[in-house]
């Protein structure tokens, strides 16, 4: 798939990318960086990055919702990004697209105080706004909502916001 120049690729397994390219196109977005362990927290059930050339410009990553290794019922966007010079050229809305097209039930979150929330808003079936996080699914029935608004609220944080973060997510791998 092309879209003005971009190239979409498709992937399963975080060894099959530029780690170091994804790193970084998150952390030149959010102004953040990923966790040290971010690669070993999860396998993705997908990953699509937009490609101008080699430089990634965007991505999505979703991953099965699962309890202690118990798959349940939909699938959590972790990460959906664009780099800021691409934005507003439907490379967003792409990469959504076909998220949503690979899994009929998803749930995901962004911070309350995200600058994209207006377009979650659009995408969205429901939605609870909460202090810190905002959650958002699509085909989720009351059971699972319910459910994914546990599960997403139980997430690590995948970018570091301090030095204490980073050492508890640490300790949490060793377990």
């Amino acid at each position: 798939m092309v879209n003005q120049g971009i190239v979409y690729s498709d992937f399963t397994l975080f060894n099959q990318i530029d780690k170091e390219k994804f790193k970084e196109l998150n952390h030149k977005r959010f102004g953040r960086e990923l966790v040290k362990h971010y690669f070993q927290l999860f396998d993705p059930k997908y990953l699509r990055l937009a490609l101008d050339k080699e430089d990634y410009v965007g991505g999505v990553v979703v991953v099965e919702a699962s309890y202690f290794g118990e798959e349940i019922g939909f699938d959590y966007i972790d990460k959906l990004v664009v780099k800021q010079e691409y934005e507003s050229n439907g490379i967003g809305t792409d990469l959504f697209e076909f998220a949503k097209k690979e899994s009929e039930k998803l749930i995901w979150r962004a911070r309350a105080d995200n600058p994209y929330k207006k377009f979650y808003k659009t995408k969205k079936d429901r939605i609870e706004e909460r202090d810190e996080w905002n959650i958002y699914s699509i085909g989720l029935n009351d059971k699972e909502w319910e459910d994914g608004i546990k599960y997403v609220l139980s997430k690590e944080d995948t970018f570091v916001s301090g030095i204490k973060e980073q050492d508890r997510l640490e300790n949490h791998l060793k377990l």
